[in-house]
């Protein structure tokens, strides 16, 4: 198991690589394709994302979960809220 700063740093650059990339160099039947692997990696992002959501911890003085989504995504609190609901839902169990 590598170290998560890795993975994110690799990550960021493969986003900047894609962004970057022009989809109109593959032939027209690839391209839906390549939309097809976007999605998924997109899918599987909000997956990973709902797993390490489960994992945050409150500790002294700090707000709830919820508020401190909200405040660090720059999303709302309503919004954050779904995020740890659906989170709590849809995240592997261990019993």
């Amino acid at each position: 198991m590598g170290s998560i700063t890795a993975a994110l740093d690799a990550l960021d650059a493969a986003v900047e690589m894609l962004g970057a990339a022009d989809i109109e160099e593959l032939p027209a039947p690839e391209r839906s394709a390549a939309l097809e692997r976007l999605e998924k990696a997109i899918r599987q992002q909000v997956a990973i994302s709902h797993d390490q959501t489960t994992h945050l911890e409150r500790y002294e003085g700090c707000p709830p979960i919820p508020i401190v989504l909200a405040d660090v995504l720059r999303i709302s609190r309503a919004a954050a809220k779904r995020r740890v609901r659906d989170a709590e839902q849809l995240t592997a169990r261990t019993t």
